[in-house]
Parts: C-alpha cells; sequence; structure tokens
C-alpha cells in the first residue's frame, strides 16, 4: 500500500516537472542537429501545407496526474535560415486544464488562452479542436 502511494507521488511529481519545464525549453534559434543533440535523432521531419516552413517533430508518451499514460507529438517549426521558430505540443484535449493551470501560475495572461512570459519575451497559446489540445510557443521578444 505505502509503496503503491509512493509511486503514484512519484508519478505526480514526474508529470508535473514534464509539464513545467516543457514550455520553458521552447528551443527557439536552434537548428535541427542541436535539438536532435538534446532530444535524439529519432524525429520526423515534414513541410507546412504551403511549403514555407520546414519542420521536424516527435512522437512521444506521458503520463498524466490519473496515472493514464498517453501519446502527444512535439513539433519544431524552422525559418529559412534553418533556426526554429515557434513549437507546438499537441495533446489529448484532456490535458488542457494542466497547461492552463501551469501557465496561471507562470505567466501573465494577454489574452484569452494566451499568455506571456516576460522575462525571455515567450508566448504560448493553447487552442483546442478535434479531442486534441495544441499548446503554441513562439518568442515575441521583451
Amino acid at each position: 500500500m505505502v509503496t503503491k502511494i509512493y509511486f503514484r507521488l512519484i508519478n505526480v511529481l514526474l508529470l508535473t516537472m514534464f509539464v513545467l519545464s516543457t514550455p520553458l525549453q521552447a528551443q527557439f534559434g536552434l537548428t535541427k542537429s542541436d535539438i536532435a543533440g538534446k532530444l535524439g535523432w529519432n524525429y520526423k521531419p515534414g513541410k507546412t501545407t504551403d511549403g514555407n516552413l520546414e519542420y521536424i517533430y516527435y512522437e512521444k508518451e506521458a503520463q498524466n496526474l490519473s496515472g493514464n499514460t498517453y501519446e502527444f507529438v512535439e513539433v519544431y517549426y524552422f525559418n529559412d535560415k534553418g533556426y526554429s521558430i515557434e513549437k507546438k505540443i499537441i495533446e489529448p484535449v484532456e490535458e488542457v486544464n494542466a497547461w492552463v493551470k501551469s501557465f496561471n501560475r507562470q505567466y501573465v495572461s494577454i489574452g484569452n488562452m494566451k499568455w506571456k512570459d516576460y522575462s525571455t519575451g515567450n508566448v504560448y497559446i493553447i487552442t483546442t479542436d478535434k479531442g486534441l489540445v495544441t499548446v503554441i510557443s513562439f518568442w515575441e521578444g521583451n
């Protein structure tokens, strides 16, 4: 019984650390090689439908506060010089409340489902559609 509670507590702490650290590590201004060096070379490349931006994405797994495992996608977009300019995390819509709570604690709300970290200049936007939550982050400057 104690082991089960301890294991559950560890899972909650790890998820909280993941949610809190993910947006802080937005990876702006890095190359694909820089990001792959940190996250691994198992990414998949692509181009936006208009062909203007290249991106790479990682398919990952995480565990929520309820202990359920789910899949999510982490996408990095690159400008024409090869530097990352935007990051998206796409998860099941059930995770939206965890994101909102985290952002409300850490950043300044600048609109509906939009926050800014004035210390870094990063902006975070949350959207929901078709059973998914998308967390968009980009650098806007201070």
